[in-house]
């Protein structure tokens, strides 16, 4: 399978492993590049604000992994541009794609970069051994008043679109986000322009009679499809999304698998809700691979496919010339409902404990965020950055441009937990659920069945010797 730069990038980044692949890494360090004599204003942490004519003074070392030239190129104009506005800072930067490896006798001797951005294989371990060893500065009380670079009347963390972020032990926040996505249902707005299909669903009604309306149109073209046979969590997800905004509780108390938890009747109503749609699905679905079914929604053989966004990237080079795909999210909310999704992330932008220009280093990641940088990471194919822009009219996908509106609608709900798992925190656990998912699924087991059964994995798992309990919790929670 095809991936394109999106894709490789924001896998490579997210050591959660929620994207699969990788791509060939640029192992160089960039040199330090010379400055302009222009300046501009800026706002110190505390809030003051620098003189035009001087900037920030003094010194930073950035360090960040890149996968590819367009990455590298992304932050090279960014540094440079922050030289321009700080014309008095001495800045040196380490680009490469094993910056593990590049800087981590610095982590022992104690001198590390100012800010740094984690990723790839070469990081993977690191970032857990250094977040266990507390090398990471905690944010929380900067972010409660650092200000937005762009526009000082919001916080910062206002223009974030995600709520992801990386956390020590303690459970304090330590990373920030980067490269985001999101899941949600995909098809081709040009398909629907031509059959007339363009009034998009926004609840569960709107839903079930949208897909009667593709059903009964007489183009032979399926409502849904999807991969039964690997990935059938990229459309039974919304069974917990479900559960999570009708009873937040609910969920919880699953994700924890705390006693009784698997029982309550959210659950069972769910899978009923969502099981009403295998009527509706492309002949083959439940025993398709995801390679398969998306092969299959770029034939336009189905309208919708439910997904992640790393979707376009990942199939980059089999996506017709005139496929335009969107996203919308899936409309699993009842009438009166917000919509409901949750978001994935890469957080490993750090700024470490021993750096010694830490003022310096929160100033940088304050000029990041801007819209300007959001526009040139997506028409550099990598994907979307973390914060709120509007990228209408940017030189990128359809589906990057239609994922950042999905992301900026006032409508949508996008809740979060710390771990960011379903349908529990513990991986292990969630192999045999999926296994007796699947089953149910295909009809061989009722819904009453499936749950009890999880209960029961449940209660034998955390019996098992060596078992450690893992609490999640919200950090948004579900609304309607």
């Amino acid at each position: 399978m095809n991936r394109g730069w999106s894709m490789k990038w924001l896998c490579l980044l997210l050591v959660i492993g929620l994207l699969a692949g990788c791509g060939k890494a640029n192992e160089g360090a960039s040199p330090t590049h010379s400055s302009s004599p222009s300046a501009q204003a800026s706002e110190t942490p505390s809030g003051d604000t620098v003189a035009k004519e001087e900037g920030l003074t003094g010194s930073l070392e950035i360090a960040a992994f890149v996968a590819g030239d367009a990455n590298e190129q992304w932050w090279v104009e960014m540094i440079e541009d922050f030289k321009k506005a700080n014309p008095k800072l001495e800045v040196k930067s380490i680009l490469s794609g094993v910056i593990g490896d590049e800087i981590r006798t610095r982590w022992v001797t104690n001198n590390p970069p100012d800010v740094t951005l984690l990723g790839g294989e070469s990081s993977t371990k690191d970032i857990q051994q250094l977040t266990n060893d507390r090398k990471f500065e905690k944010l929380d009380d900067w972010l409660k008043t650092a200000k937005s670079y762009e526009d000082p009347n919001k916080l910062l963390v206002d223009v974030f679109s995600v709520e992801n972020r990386s956390y020590d032990p303690d459970g304090s926040v330590i990373g920030l986000p980067n490269a985001t996505g999101a899941y949600g249902l995909f098809y081709d707005a040009k398909l629907a322009r031509e059959n007339g299909w363009t009034d998009l669903p926004k609840n569960w009604e709107e839903f079930v009679a949208f897909l009667d309306k593709i059903q009964n149109s007489g183009t032979g073209i399926a409502p849904i499809n999807y991969p039964g046979k690997n990935a059938l969590g990229y459309l039974t997800n919304y069974i917990f999304y479900d559960v999570a905004q009708r009873n937040p509780d609910a969920y919880l108390n699953g994700v924890n698998i705390e006693p009784g938890a698997w029982t309550d009747s959210a659950y069972q109503e769910a899978f009923n809700k969502m099981a009403t749609l295998r009527r509706y699905e492309l002949a083959g679905s439940l025993a398709a691979t995801h390679v398969e079914a998306q092969i299959a929604f770029l034939q336009r053989k189905a309208f919708f496919y439910p997904c992640g966004t790393w979707l376009e990237g990942e199939m980059s080079k089999d996506v017709p010339d005139d496929f335009e795909m969107q996203v919308i999210p899936f409309p699993i909310n009842e009438k009166g409902s917000k919509s409901i999704t949750q978001t994935y992330a890469g957080t490993d932008l750090y700024i470490p404990v021993d750096a010694k220009n830490k003022d310096n280093a929160k100033e940088f990641i304050r000029f990041m965020y801007q819209t300007k940088y959001a526009k040139s990471f997506a028409e550099a194919g990598l994907g979307n950055f973390a914060m709120k822009a509007d990228l209408e009219g940017a030189s990128t996908s359809s589906s990057v441009i239609s994922f950042s509106k999905m992301m900026m609608d006032p409508n949508l709900v996008s809740f979060q937990t710390k771990m960011g798992r379903n349908p529990t925190v513990y991986v292990d656990l969630n192999n045999v659920f999926f296994e007796s998912l699947g089953k149910a699924w295909a009809g061989k087991i009722t819904a009453e069945q499936l749950f009890t059964g999880f209960e029961q994995e449940a209660r034998k798992y955390e019996q098992q010797e060596g078992f450690q309990k893992v609490e999640d919790a919200f950090l948004v929670r579900p609304a309607s």
